[in-house]
């Protein structure tokens, strides 16, 4: 592996960039370096917290089970509107989809095994798990109109990308704490 396959801060800041919501910010005066700065040490800060909880254990399958989250594998290459998704955490089921065959491109390309691919897509998937427990979701950490009605804002939604980047920063910042990937 010649680098870290999550983007480094620089780079998940730029996910908020490509949001459909990043205009939206905008409009509404929102200092989107800040809240980008403020996701990511979110995760960096659950990262440094979970280490210490977990004693360092790498294996977030072995983490899931005994969390009592289950894990299911959906073999396919889960690719929706030109973007590819690697597993999804389903809140209600306490349940991560992991789709297999989208796992597999993301390791060759990272030259990654599959199994510390998965490894680390699900650290990836038990930050939002621990934004549903515990954290609360980081995505409304900027809230916006949902629908702005002849000057009327009305309703409030979240920036999912910034859930996203607090995600990326705890499976980076984790996996730096333990120095190494296991599988």
């Amino acid at each position: 592996m010649s680098s870290f396959p999550f983007p480094s801060k620089r780079l998940a800041m730029e996910e908020i960039r490509n949001d459909y919501m990043y205009k939206k910010m905008l409009r509404n005066g929102i200092d989107v370096d800040a809240a980008a700065e403020r996701a990511w040490e979110t995760g960096a800060q659950a990262a440094r917290d979970f280490y210490e909880e977990t004693g360092g254990e790498t294996d977030f399958r072995k983490i899931a089970r005994s969390k009592g989250l289950k894990i299911e594998r959906v073999y396919k290459d889960n690719v929706i509107a030109g973007m590819r998704y690697f597993a999804e955490y389903e809140t209600n089921k306490k349940v991560m989809v992991l789709y297999t065959e989208s796992i597999k491109k993301w390791a060759a390309k990272n030259e990654l095994s599959e199994g510390k691919a998965e490894n680390l897509i699900l650290a990836h998937e038990y930050f939002h798990h621990l934004e549903n427990i515990k954290l609360g979701l980081t995505s409304k950490q900027v809230e916006l109109p949902s629908l702005n009605l002849f000057g009327l804002k009305l309703g409030k939604t979240g920036v999912r990308a910034l859930s996203e980047v607090g995600a990326h920063a705890f499976a980076r910042t984790y996996f730096e704490l333990a120095k190494r990937i296991t599988y």
